[in-house]
């Protein structure tokens, strides 16, 4: 969400009548709508698209209950975006169609590291380029198109590519290409990964999924990602702080604050607040996201996402009750419960 507007103003008034024209219109066979509301500073502007391969009812569906859910989480802001599986929604006062803006990014993977980085990386690679080219020579009636690619004799790419239709053959091409840089090289040996960008009117989401024989990439040219909502993280990282309140506070590091947060649906994490004011912001954050994305051991905590939104840069952990190993070995009372069983056991 971006700003919020004044109560009974003009731009309300034509944002309810956009939203209501929503749920009163009928689903779109190419599964993107463009509606406007108003003129001048208080006109209200807004699209959807679904995904390429979803029926007319679902998604007409889908785009109805980001209607809903977007009026409740947002109902005073003059801009507000929701992303779902099925389809994206975004409303704001400025002119969007055409306009593609690749960042801010939010990056969250799941599932574990590739063994074969190198073929892996490659086969990515090549299945990205094929989509960003197939999509983005697409018609005003679809730039939607899929593939695959095998890996191995065992495991194939299936992927799925997307651009709003509003987006000319550059304008796509050029939106896809920035998503490919960000997965190459934050997250070029997960065996999955979700990235998304916020836009005025487009942007990109890139899923991959794997299973036992076979791992599914889906790209899809959507990417108005505000609120996000996967099976892990269900809310936005200051949401679930509490706005990084100093109640949920845990702690203060070298290189910022850390903070407990709850997801919707309970789960607790640990969000590492970068300082704001380092130099070394940048290098920092991504030396630590490409460390700690290649640590896996069962005494160590795990990187769950980070997210990139202007200066602000966060680190998503699991969430430790106990703290840290040092909490226990230098503290006088606290270590006497780490014997050298179960010292031994900890480094085992």
């Amino acid at each position: 969400t971006e700003g919020n507007f004044t109560r009974n103003s003009t731009y309300e008034t034509n944002l309810n009548r956009l939203l209501s024209s929503f749920s009163r219109s009928t689903a779109h066979e190419n599964g993107f709508y463009n509606f406007s509301s108003g003129q001048g500073s208080n006109i209200a502007n807004a699209i959807a698209l679904c995904r390429g391969d979803v029926s007319s009812s679902d998604c007409f569906d889908c785009v109805n209950n980001a209607n809903t859910e977007l009026r409740d989480r947002c109902p005073n802001q003059i801009e507000a975006s929701i992303w779902y599986d099925y389809c994206t929604f975004r409303y704001t006062n400025h002119f969007i169609l055409g306009h593609a803006k690749t960042d801010p990014a939010f990056f969250i993977w799941y599932g574990d590291n590739v063994t074969n980085v190198e073929v892996f990386n490659q086969a990515l690679g090549s299945i990205l380029e094929s989509l960003r080219n197939k999509a983005s020579s697409g018609t005003s009636l679809g730039k939607f198109t899929i593939g695959s690619t095998r890996v191995s004799p065992f495991r194939t790419i299936y992927a799925l590519a997307q651009c709003t239709l509003d987006l000319t053959l550059n304008g796509c091409s050029s939106c896809l290409s920035s998503v490919i840089v960000y997965i190459m090289q934050f997250c070029g040996r997960k065996q999955g990964v979700r990235v998304g960008n916020n836009s005025n009117s487009s942007g990109t989401t890139i899923i991959i999924s794997i299973s036992a024989t076979a791992f599914a990439l889906f790209l899809i040219s959507a990417c108005i990602f505000i609120i996000l909502r996967l099976k892990k993280p269900k809310l936005k990282p200051r949401t679930a702080t509490d706005h990084f309140s100093d109640a949920n506070k845990l702690g203060q590091g070298g290189f910022g604050a850390v903070y407990k947060g709850t997801l919707a649906g309970g789960k607790l994490i640990a969000v590492k607040r970068l300082s704001s004011d380092s130099r070394q912001g940048d290098l920092e954050f991504k030396n630590e996201v490409q460390l700690m994305s290649n640590l896996h051991h069962k005494n160590l905590v795990r990187l769950q996402g980070f997210s990139l939104e202007g200066k602000e840069r966060l680190l998503i952990y699991e969430f430790v009750p106990n703290g840290s190993l040092d909490k226990f070995l230098f503290d006088p009372v606290k270590k006497a419960y780490l014997d050298w069983e179960t010292r031994y056991k900890i480094i085992e």
